[in-house]
This record gives C-alpha cells, structure tokens and sequence, in this order.
C-alpha cells in the first residue's frame, strides 16, 4: 500500500496534487481521522470494494467539519500570492485579468473615463457581464463623487438608453435595453456597435442588488448566477475591485467545473482557491464568502430528485389526457362566500368579479371598466399591494382608453420593459386617518390567450406575485389566463414544501378550479403550466440541466 499523510497543520501545494496519476483522483478517500483531525490519506489497493462512490468522494469534499473549512481559510489566507497575473493586454488602464485558465474575466468596476475600455473588452472577448453590488452603494457612491453620478446612470440604473463611448483606439456605440426586474437580480441586454469594424455585438449584463461587500451573500441568488456563469462562454466578473464577491463566484463555478470533469479530491476548495489567488491575488476575502463556496457547489452538485424527474418526464400525449380528465371532472361547489365582489350575472357588465384564491394569497379577477374603476380602486387599497396585468400584443390599443384607463394615467416609474412594463400607482381617501397606499404595477404584453407565454415570462411574472402578500391578477377579458398563471404558482408551492407526489401539479390545477373554474383551460396552457414550474425549479437548483 502507498500512503501520503498531509499534516493538518499544512495546505496541500498545487505540485503534490497535480503530480498524481489521473487515475488516482478516483481513488481518494477521506478516513475518519481526516474528518476529525483534517489530515489526508491517498490510498492505491487491488480491490475497488471498498473503494467510495463518486458522489460519496463529492460528499466528503464538500462536508468538512467547521473547524477545518476555519483552519483551511487561514492556512490559505497566508499562502504566497501570485504573481501569475495574466493582464489583458489591450486593456491598458482597467485593472482585468485573465482566470481559470482564461476561462472566465475578473475585472474592476468600471468608472468613468474607463467605460470605454471596459465595453471594448466586453467586445473583443466576452457575451456575459456579471456585476455584484448591493443597491445602496451604487446610490452612496453616486453621493459622494460626483464624476460617479454619470457611469451611475449609464451603466448601473435600470432603463433603455443609448450613449457614446471610447477608448484609446475606438468609439462604440453603446444601447442598453432593459430585459428583466427580479426581486435580486437585474437583467439588461447591452448593444455594443463598433464604429471602426461597423459590427454589432450583443452582451446579456446581470447586475445583482443584495450582496453586501465582504458578506457571504444571499445563497439562492449566488447559485442563479453561477448558473449563469456556467453557461456563459467567457464571463466578465465584477464587483466594486473585482476581488471578495467576484472571486468568491469565480470559486464556485471553478470548483463546479472540476467536480463534473471527475477531479474530485477531499481537498478540492482550498486547492482551487490557492490556485485562483495567484491568479487575483485576494480572491474571496473572508471566512463567510469561504463557506459560502461549500454551502453554493453543494446544491449545484445536488443530484436530481428522481421523484421531480418523473413528475417533467410526461409525454405531450400524457398531458394532453391529463388535462382533458381534469376538465371532464364537475366543479365542487367550493367557491368562497367572500368574493371581493359579488358575483352577479345580472351586472355583469357594471361590476368586475373577483375571488379569492390559494389561501387568499392571490386576487383573481376580471379587468375593471370605466363604471366600476371606484369599485376596483377601492378593492386595491384594501386588500392588494400589485396588479399583474396579461395582455396580448393586439389588445394593447384595443384596450388602452377604455377597460385600462386608470393605469394609462400613471407616470413610468421603471422604463419600458422587454415583457414587462413596471408601474407604480399612488391611492388615496378622504379619510385623514387612512395614509396614501402605493400599489406595483406589472404589465405583460405578450400573451396569446390559448397559447400562453414562454416559460421564462411566466416564471419572471410567478416570482412578481410570489414577493408581492397579495397580488391582484387580471386579462382585459376572459379568466384563462390568469387561471394559468395561478396555477403555476400553487404548483410551485407545493413541490417547494416537499409535494412530489408524481401527480402533484394536476391536483394543483383541479384544486384551483374548484376556486377560478379556468385554470389551465387547454391543453396548451396546461402544457406552459409544467413548463413554467420546471423552470422555476432549475432556477433554484432544484433540477440541474438544460
């Protein structure tokens, strides 16, 4: 037997390890005093018996105790650093690196005076922008310098613009167009025009809003990101220096990469962070972000629940007989006595109706009209904090000075959108006593009624509602399609807490119409409704793949 102890007491050098056999990655194991004492032991044995399973390899390396991952981070935190920088070249001011084996960009933030050589790398090597920031330092930044205030509006803020911009060498054209609002991640697509080569290139720009500098960040949202990382060819990666939170992502989607390639070793982070640290010398800069790196490469190593794979592996056949037995199936007589509205066919055509649906969490209703906007409004203020609106492109001027009058009135607090125009509408009362309520306004334009939306869309519009404690949902006309989207998100509730029942998603939808008779009312949209909730889900890492 040959056997390699390392001391707990010492990190493992990048020599030692890349000098073994590729063979051996996938005879590694830790033993028991690895996990109590932190010290490795590589074993080469004739028998393969004994030998642990990848995944229990992948189990180990990602599971050390507390103390360790503590001790690792220290030992790593005094390592020499560098200096393998790989500058890019043509970039003379802007401090940019090549990492991962050129596989991804770490780069500062760009200022003003340097936006030009920043989209002029953008141009030449990159189709993802990945930036890391917390809201209120861009608005403290922006305070505090004013030469700030104009790349703040131009580069950060949300909104479709078009400007100007050089470098040394070249002038750009630059046209941002604003895709996407999500509770923690800002989407844009930006349009990069070069005037000397006369050729356009398009860049997708996510800027995350809620990861605090020096913190460990919020998990959920580091993993859609890494996703994104993943998926992009080369990536720009930058916060403020491009060293805590931009390498803390680096990290995680290196230490991903090697896990799927099958370089798995029970000392994988710490090896790849000292890596990556003579690459940007102060990569991931505190014990939080560290830990954050275990917490992220776990989930996206978390296999597929066979039990979610069964529930999206049904055949269109099968959903389509699915469907058509929830439809033949009666209505319960279940509807609640409290309708927002009175439901009474008589005045139908003076009065909207509304119901309330999934444990009166969502607001159902029909589009108010011009004799009933007192009755609408005053329904708002008492019980709804948004309004997500489902329009089809050809209702948007059929529509617009008669059924949606009361929001064509309202100033745009957020630009126009790709699929979603973002309003904010301000109610008010004679009542002293009762202070103004703003309520959020979300308009989709591009729904066709039997159809539905892409799944994307109608995953963005489910998380709109979901942050929102009571979100009104409405067409112009009809209730399909706000049945649809509904149940979307009482099917995406119940697999987060635990449903995987293999049938999960059809008694999602019978239930729900036994409350809105139209849910999912062909087969068609019963079809987006599994789309939709599978995209949800492998947003959240719930289900890997493509």
């Amino acid at each position: 037997m040959l056997c390699c102890i390392q001391s707990k007491n010492s990190t493992p050098t990048p020599s030692s390890l890349e000098a073994l056999p590729q063979e051996a990655h996938k005879k590694f194991h830790t033993t028991n005093r690895y996990r109590l004492h932190g010290e490795l032991e590589f074993c080469d044995t004739s028998s393969d018996e004994d030998l642990p399973s990848d995944q229990e390899l992948i189990d180990s390396a990602l599971n050390p105790d507390p103390a360790i991952v503590k001790e690792q981070f220290s030992n790593i935190e005094g390592s020499p650093r560098g200096p393998n920088w790989k500058i890019i070249p043509e970039i003379k001011l802007l401090r940019a690196y090549w990492c991962l084996g050129e596989r991804a960009i770490l780069s500062e933030a760009p200022c003003e005076g340097l936006l030009g050589e920043f989209f002029s790398m953008a141009y030449k090597h990159s189709d993802t922008i990945i930036s890391l920031f917390q809201d209120e330092e861009i608005d403290l930044r922006a305070q505090k310098n004013k030469f700030f205030q104009k790349i703040a509006t131009r580069y950060y803020a949300p909104g479709n613009r078009e400007y100007m911009v050089k470098n040394t060498y070249n002038r750009y054209e630059v046209t941002t167009h604003f895709i996407q609002v999500d509770p923690n991640i800002i989407r844009s697509t930006i349009s990069i025009y070069h005037q000397s080569d006369r050729k356009r290139k398009r860049i997708s720009h996510y800027r995350c809003t809620n990861w605090k500098d020096c913190t460990a960040g919020n998990l959920q949202t580091i993993v859609k990101l890494a996703h994104i990382a993943l998926k992009a060819k080369m990536p720009i990666i930058h916060c403020w220096a491009g060293l805590g939170r931009s390498g803390t992502l680096a990290m995680i989607v290196s230490v991903f990469e090697k896990i799927k390639r099958g370089d798995v070793f029970p000392e994988i982070v710490p090896h790849s962070l000292i890596s990556l640290r003579k690459e940007r010398p102060f990569a991931v800069g505190t014990l939080d972000q560290y830990k954050t790196i275990y917490s992220a490469v776990k989930i996206l190593c978390k296999k597929n629940d066979k039990r979610l794979e069964k529930i999206f592996s049904k055949t269109k056949e099968e959903l389509h007989a699915e469907h058509a037995k929830i439809a033949c199936s009666p209505f319960s007589k279940t509807i609640s006595p409290d309708l927002v509205f009175p439901y009474v066919h008589e005045a139908y055509l003076a009065a909207p109706y509304a119901q309330y649906c999934l444990d009166k969490t969502l607001i159902l209703c029909s589009a108010p009209r011009r004799d009933s906007m007192k009755l609408f409004s005053e329904m708002l203020y008492k019980n709804a904090d948004a309004v997500i609106i489902l329009m089809r492109p050809d209702e948007l001027d059929k529509w617009s000075n008669e059924q949606l009058q009361i929001y064509n009135t309202l100033p745009d607090v957020l630009k126009e959108l790709h699929f979603i125009r973002a309003k904010k509408l301000k109610l008010s009362t004679n009542h002293r006593k009762h202070p103004p309520k703003v309520i959020s306004i979300y308009q989709y334009n591009d729904w066709t009624d039997n159809e539905g939306a892409p799944p994307k869309h109608m995953a963005a519009l489910a998380r709109l509602a979901m942050q929102h404690k009571k979100a009104v949902i409405h067409p112009p006309t009809g209730v399909e399609r706000s049945g649809t989207l509904a149940a979307v998100i009482s099917a995406y509730k119940r697999i987060k807490m635990g449903n995987y029942n293999e049938n999960v998603i059809e008694n999602a939808v019978r239930d729900l119409r036994n409350e809105w008779p139209m849910a999912s009312y062909t087969p068609a949209l019963h079809e987006c409704v599994y789309k939709a909730v599978e995209f949800l889900l492998r947003e959240d890492g719930d289900l890997n793949g493509d």
